[in-house]
């Protein structure tokens, strides 16, 4: 390989050393320069191929990676040779971070900060847009601001504080219009969906009140449990029963446990509303109409004597593959008044129920003044943060501090009825150690998967009925869970559209973090709204003259050229069949399929690019994807993949990194690309012994997530 290329090679390869090297990915979306010939564009692709390339920048901010898994950061990014959609902003000068960040932020015209932009997180990734915090913070971590076009946001409905202020400090607009980036309100109609374009986003999914209402959740998931079994993972709703249908089985769990107290909760309500303790349960109706008996868990761990749940918050980026992630901190919420079993007290509500909005009319609430809980402002002093927490409260009497932690404040009067989720783990890893929490977290794992497992049917049905892809929708649930005082939890319901309103500095500041993460994993692509038009326009046109074959997959030539690598046609970008554990090919004869099934309504595995659909799922069990490199993974590994790297505060549940293919078995219907997805992951952590192990195998499945082994890499 020459030591120095020419000058006009020079300035037209972002992969040959720069002062600030540009992510490698560039390569593929730049323009080939005019004067260079054929033979010289060759000479330069094979002299790109051979240099030691930089580290990607991507997904780093000060130096450190935006994800907080690390290991999930490409270690050799590869110029990827993927097709994007010409309406994607792909500015070189945009997406190479600054070597030298100047310490002014630029403003627009009104003086509002821009929004920054994140380069590629995963090579043939689209670029997506930063919320990362303050302008300052994006400015110092070198991000380019995008400056070209305005970024719009729309609300619908009730907009929260937290909501705004997310986007606000983002640099985002506000519209009213219809050329908005995310629609963040109410649910969409099948309409309104069939119009939207590939790169909007919008907060929820349709079909998502088969979580949203306690009697389609209870339902999917006595439904899951009866077909599938799951063990735990199943096991994680009270008995319930919905009147008039249960009403008999009802009156014979009542015969059989005369003391048993039950719960009564209307179907379709939300903020504790008709929800109360029945004193007298044989004097329930058989004609009750759209009521739920529960199960009352009459032993809850309390903490100085006060029950409480957890607001766990719940987010799912697609349904077809299932991608779900939960987020690190959520608040735990106490009830007001001691917790006593006496039936005198059954209709004490603050004593019973845990919903905020039934305790904050009580005179014994206790705001959390601290803009971070107690447990998570230490943690930052240890790593030398700021933070507005205030000062911890002296422990009970006889209780030793957890060495690592202080200990957190105690619940109701005369401290307050909301804590973090971090100041709860603080809380039990002192009372009954660090393993406690550990097994806590993981019920909550299984909780949160097995109810998604449950509505995955419905809900993947409605998506591919009414949205035209597969990455348009995401949302965010607000689960509820209780500990019994054995420290099982239990899952009460699922909040659709849960509570963003900031109360207390410590809500405001963890719903705010919380949607900024969000939407960081969301990425929302920057693209050019007429030019996606124009090739939306420029593809119809071209099926009604029947020349849609002569044109490169996607769209027109001419724009369609500006995102390919230099010297790339469109027979690189052709699907190719994925390998096969006995040698054979995946799909081999199947028709190519577009970019996330945009051209034909979302339907099918979305896979496209330099991949095949496999044919069965027996094919889809057994690709495999050692010495695959970047540009060869089909799009759904591609997504899944940057989406993790940009995660932030979010940990992923499904698939699960540390054993991928734990709840696989437990879908209602086998989808090929589930099972690809948790096939990659499985291969991707496993030894080079293991590794050996599996494709000797029969199937893939069941095998355990280990090591730091990367498809394509060295193994």
């Amino acid at each position: 390989m020459p030591s120095r290329l020419p000058r006009p090679h020079l300035r037209s390869s972002p992969l040959l050393p720069q002062p600030q090297p540009p992510h490698p990915l560039l390569l593929a979306q730049q323009q080939v320069s005019p004067g260079v010939c054929h033979q010289q564009q060759q000479q330069q692709q094979q002299a790109h191929a051979q240099a030691r390339r930089p580290p990607s920048a991507a997904g780093m901010s000060n130096g450190r990676p935006l994800s907080r898994d690390r290991g999930m950061l490409c270690k050799r990014p590869q110029p990827c040779t993927r097709v994007l959609h010409p309406a994607v902003i792909m500015d070189v000068a945009l997406l190479t971070r600054s070597p030298k960040p100047v310490d002014e932020v630029p403003l627009d015209a009104s003086g509002r900060p821009h929004p920054y932009i994140l380069p590629p997180s995963f090579p043939g990734a689209y670029p997506t847009m930063a919320f990362v915090g303050p302008a300052a913070v994006a400015q110092a971590s070198g991000l380019q601001p995008f400056m070209d076009f305005k970024l719009t946001v729309k609300y619908g409905g009730i907009a929260n504080p937290p909501v705004k202020a997310a986007f606000r400090e983002a640099g985002w607009r506000v519209t009213k219009g219809k050329r908005w980036v995310v629609c963040w309100g109410s649910i969409f109609t099948a309409a309104e969906f069939a119009g939207l374009h590939e790169f909007q986003r919008v907060n929820h999914f349709p079909g998502t009140w088969e979580l949203g209402r306690k009697d389609n959740l209870y339902r999917n998931v006595a439904a899951l449990k009866r077909t599938k079994g799951g063990g735990d993972v199943l096991s994680i709703v009270p008995r319930f029963f919905i009147l008039p249908r249960d009403f008999d089985e009802f009156k014979a769990d009542l015969d059989r446990h005369p003391g048993r107290l039950y719960i009564q909760k209307p179907v379709n309500s939300s903020r504790g509303r008709g929800v109360r303790v029945v004193v007298n349960p044989h004097e329930v109706p058989r004609d009750a109409k759209d009521i739920l008996l529960q199960h009352y868990i009459d032993d809850p761990y309390t903490i100085n004597g006060y029950k409480f749940d957890m607001r766990v918050y719940v987010a799912a980026t697609c349904m077809d593959p299932l991608r779900v992630y939960i987020y690190c901190d959520g608040l735990a919420r106490f009830a007001t008044e001691a917790y006593s079993g006496e039936k005198a007290d059954l209709k004490k509500r603050c004593m019973h129920l845990t919903n905020y909005t039934v305790n904050k009319k009580s005179t014994k609430l206790a705001q959390n003044q601290a803009a971070y809980g107690v447990a998570t402002a230490a943690a930052e002093d240890a790593a030398g943060k700021d933070h507005a927490g205030g000062q911890a409260p002296t422990p009970p009497k006889g209780t030793k501090p957890a060495s690592h932690l202080p200990y957190p404040p105690s619940p109701p009067p005369p401290f307050t009825s909301k804590w973090s989720l971090k100041e709860l783990q603080a809380h039990i890893e002192a009372e009954r150690g660090g393993p406690a929490w550990q097994s806590v977290w993981s019920q909550v794992h299984d909780i949160v998967v097995g109810a998604m497992l449950a509505a995955e049917p419905r809900l993947n049905t409605e998506v591919k009925m009414k949205v035209p892809h597969r990455n348009i929708c995401f949302e965010v649930w607000g689960f509820d869970i209780m500990l019994d005082s054995s420290l099982r939890a239990w899952l009460i319901e699922v909040n659709t559209c849960p509570a963003l309103n900031s109360d207390s500095p410590l809500d405001k500041h963890l719903k705010t973090s919380m949607v900024a993460d969000l939407m960081n994993l969301v990425g929302p692509v920057p693209y050019d709204y007429d030019a996606y038009e124009m090739e939306g326009i420029a593809r119809r046109q071209a099926r009604l003259t029947g020349l849609a074959q002569q044109q490169p997959e996607g769209g027109a030539s001419s724009a369609r050229a500006k995102n390919q690598t230099a010297g790339g046609n469109a027979a690189d970008t052709a699907p190719a069949p994925l390998p096969q554990k006995d040698g054979r090919v995946a799909g081999a004869g199947a028709g190519a399929v577009g970019k996330g099934g945009a051209s034909s309504g979302g339907q099918g595995v979305g896979l496209c690019g330099p991949a095949q659909i496999p044919k069965t799922l027996q094919e889809a069990q057994e690709v495999v994807f050692h010495g695959l490199g970047p540009e060869q993974l089909p799009d759904i590994i591609v997504e899944a993949e940057a989406e993790l790297a940009r995660c932030r505060g979010w940990e992923r549940a499904f698939p699960c990194l540390s054993a991928p293919t734990k709840y696989l078995d437990l879908f209602h219907t086998p989808r090929a690309s589930n099972i690809m997805l948790c096939n990659y992951y499985a291969q991707k952590g496993a030894s080079a012994a293991e590794r050996s192990r599996m494709l000797r195998a029969p199937s893939a499945r069941g095998r355990p997530c280990q090591g730091n082994w990367r498809p394509g890499g060295s193994g």
